[in-house]
């Protein structure tokens, strides 16, 4: 994808606000700022930055796919990480604590920086990790040429890495086959393999960037840019592809990289679906449940799933708990019986999640919780 300057007339981030909106539509209401206690030097913030991640809403945090390079020489550029945007170079400066990007203006102690993290705070605040060269020689293109045509493998997970930017990755316990695209690039001497979009648009929805910090033929040893836990883990090499052969998707498909969990619909499981679906979901549960085969267990079993921007649901999981409300192991007979039921009858006709500011559907993680008591149901409920 070529690259695209533009230019700014309203701020540093202004750009994304106009041409990514799908991705990081929000960061410019990050002006609207929180006062800390902090102060930070100038030259504390020279170097090169990738975005770990931004809290859009309580609850709904996302990727943040930024590129942000701050020189000694007072000047600054911004681009997303796989350069797909990339504004023209602005300058910046400090004056009593007040850190000045372009023409927007940070108070003191929006921004708090330590030897390895870069945070902004305001209307969505914002994380970025300080980016040092890798050890190893060759660069993207290298990278590059290891991963395509190749099938790499973590757990459970297999990745189709095909030449041509398509990337399947592939559950081998759901035989779910999910349609992405991916990229490697190079940030200041390190390399980013990026994976974003999904099987009808490539231009958005980023996952958390994956840093290569080194490869041979047969593995990869990398690490997930996360504010939570970037440990390194390993991609282990597999078959080769077909040249010229792309994907198929198979099964439950996701949307995007967030998964926005609802909050203020806690209790409104009719919001997520047609009229009457909680009673739906109650009805069908307590009619097909076989509470004879099962042992008599009392607690609670806790069933999450994804539901995409086209109302369908998938990945459910169940999580258990016994009557003191602690975790607790419950008779699998229990639990797959309930999942298989609302896997069967429950997989299509949800509501599609919204967001303030986001005017395309999301992706938003449902819970039902269902109550058991000598192994029967006696309520569901959120």
């Amino acid at each position: 994808m070529n690259n695209v300057a533009y230019r700014s007339n309203s701020g540093p981030f202004a750009p994304w606000r106009r041409e990514q909106k799908g991705c990081i539509i929000l960061i410019i209401s990050l002006l609207n700022g929180l006062l800390l206690a902090n102060s930070v030097s100038g030259q504390s913030l020279v170097g090169a930055w990738i975005g770990v991640e931004q809290q859009i809403d309580s609850g709904f945090v996302c990727p943040l796919p930024l590129f942000l390079q701050v020189r000694s020489d007072s000047t600054y550029t911004l681009s997303l990480i796989d350069k797909a945007a990339t504004a023209p170079r602005s300058t910046w400066g400090m004056t009593d604590n007040r850190l000045r990007l372009d023409t927007a203006v940070f108070l003191p102690g929006q921004v708090q920086i330590t030897a390895t993290d870069l945070k902004v705070q305001g209307a969505t605040p914002m994380v970025f990790r300080r980016v040092q060269p890798t050890a190893f020689s060759g660069g993207e293109t290298t990278v590059r040429s290891v991963l395509a045509n190749r099938i790499w493998q973590q757990s459970q997970v297999r990745y189709h890495f095909h030449e041509g930017g398509q990337l399947c990755v592939e559950d081998q316990l759901t035989g779910d086959r999910a349609i992405r695209c991916w990229t490697v690039t190079e940030c200041n001497g390190s390399v980013f393999v990026v994976v974003k979009g999904n099987r009808g648009d490539c231009s958005r929805s980023y996952d958390v960037p994956i840093q290569v910090l080194a490869f041979t033929d047969k593995k990869l040893t990398v690490s997930k840019l996360t504010a939570a836990d970037s440990s390194p883990y390993s991609l282990t090499a597999g078959g080769l592809l077909p040249a010229g052969k792309n994907c198929e998707a198979i099964g439950f498909q996701l949307c995007s990289s967030c998964f926005y969990i609802p909050y203020e619909q806690a209790g409104l499981l009719e919001k997520k679906g047609p009229p009457g679906r909680l009673y739906a979901v109650r009805q069908q549960l307590m009619a097909d449940f076989k509470a004879n085969n099962v042992p008599r267990q009392t607690g609670i079993v806790q069933v999450r799933c994804l539901v995409n921007c086209e109302g369908k649901a998938g990945q459910f999981t169940a999580t258990t708990y016994g009557p003191d409300y602690q975790r607790n192991h419950f008779d699998p007979q229990i639990t797959n019986q309930l999942l298989t039921i609302l896997r069967t009858h429950f997989a299509t006709g949800w509501r599609p999640g919204r967001i303030r500011a986001i005017e395309r559907p999301l992706d938003y993680q449902a819970t039902i919780t269902i109550r058991l008591v000598d192994g029967q149901i006696t309520d569901v409920f959120l």
